[in-house]
């Protein structure tokens, strides 16, 4: 063996590379080049076998192949003719959990699209965390029942599409101190927002946050999280009916490092509640897409939004109307103007509003003076 291999950089480098000539596919039937290649070479040498096996397992999106360090499972997982997996097999023993573990902590990024063999790994106890080094987690089917075994403490990103009401009680930040990114997409039709509140507040150090809209006391917490940077409150139009913001009981604190502020579809109603009663002095960019956007309601929205102590930081603001063509009232041209003016760092504005804006010479001179970094 040449003397270069025996440094563990350089092997790191030279697998690193062997593992990108291909992306992962975990159809066994055709295995890509790099997946084989690093098998290859988990078997060539006791210095290859550690490096090559951590990279062959880094990123999974199925437990299934996990699943063939366990020889009683072989017949199932490596089929010689066409057959169905069976429910029917026993849970993992105690030996076999064992082996099971060697592999997983192996793995640190996981997509889980499908509970077909979580029956298996039923026998774990219920603290177990059968991940330990996972970093990122993408759970896209319905029920939450084995979250707790991906639940790693060193988690960095989590996306959730669909969110029961048992999702609270995995406690989701407690087990995972240093999760990052949270992405909660959908939330199911059994959910309730207080569920979804006692998860976000449970998160102490999130960076980036993408969710349905939050009832006030996940609001309050979030005001307190230093780390926050980017927020995006996203409700989908078939979600049903949410819980709302007790727009007569708000107390936050100031959103202090947010810079990204996002809500697409959310109650205009508790947009407005939210940025009156806070302070983002940090903001650079509000977006409001997708929205049904009463013309009465533009005007106050412009205004909470000059008021939230961000008229020397605000860069980029779009908002869009979803139906701006409704038979409405719409807001008074000048004052639109006027409430835009304090910000004097804007370089992006696009309003798609039931609003006719048509400034005249002076108004234009007075707006580009306002905005010397217009775009």
């Amino acid at each position: 063996m040449h003397q270069a291999l025996l440094v563990p950089e350089v092997v790191l480098h030279i697998f690193a590379h062997v593992n990108e000539i291909e992306q992962p596919s975990y159809t066994y039937a055709a295995r890509p080049l790099s997946r084989r290649t690093l098998a290859a070479l988990a078997t060539t040498c006791k210095t290859f076998y550690e490096p090559a096996m951590d990279f062959l397992w880094s990123d999974m999106n199925t437990l299934l192949p996990l699943l063939g360090c366990v020889t009683r499972l072989h017949p199932m997982i490596y089929p010689t003719t066409q057959q169905s997996w069976s429910r029917g097999i026993e849970p993992l023993s105690e030996l076999e959990r064992s082996q099971f573990l060697r592999h997983s902590c192996r793995v640190r990024t996981m997509s889980v699209s499908s509970d077909d063999d979580f029956h298996l790994v039923r026998s774990f106890s219920y603290d177990t965390c059968v991940f330990p080094k996972l970093l990122s987690l993408s759970w896209v089917i319905i029920f939450t029942r084995y979250l707790r075994f991906f639940l790693s403490p060193t988690l960095r990103s989590c996306y959730i599409a669909i969110v029961q009401p048992d999702l609270a009680r995995h406690s989701i930040g407690t087990r995972c101190p240093a999760l990052e990114g949270l992405d909660i997409v959908t939330m199911g039709a059994v959910a309730q927002a207080p569920h979804l509140s006692e998860t976000i507040r449970s998160c102490k150090a999130l960076v980036r946050l993408q969710c349905p809209p939050l009832n006030s006391a996940a609001w309050k917490h979030l005001s307190t999280v230093p780390t926050l940077l980017n927020m995006s409150i996203y409700q989908e139009s078939f979600s049903g009916s949410l819980s709302r913001l007790d727009t007569h009981n708000l107390s936050f604190s100031t959103f202090l490092n947010v810079t990204t502020l996002r809500f697409c579809g959310a109650p205009i109603t508790d947009v407005i509640a939210v940025i009156q009663h806070s302070e983002f002095p940090s903001l650079k960019k509000f977006e409001l897409v997708d929205q049904i956007l009463p013309g009465a309601e533009l005007l106050p929205l412009l205004r909470a939004l000059s008021q939230c102590k961000a008229c020397d930081t605000l860069e980029n603001i779009a908002i869009s109307d979803d139906d701006p063509e409704v038979d409405e009232p719409s807001a008074d041209s000048f004052e639109v103007t006027r409430e835009l003016l304090c910000f004097t760092q804007l370089r992006s504005l696009r309003l798609y509003v039931h609003c006719s804006i048509n400034p005249d010479n002076v108004s234009l001179f007075e707006a580009m003076s306002s905005w010397p970094q217009i775009r």
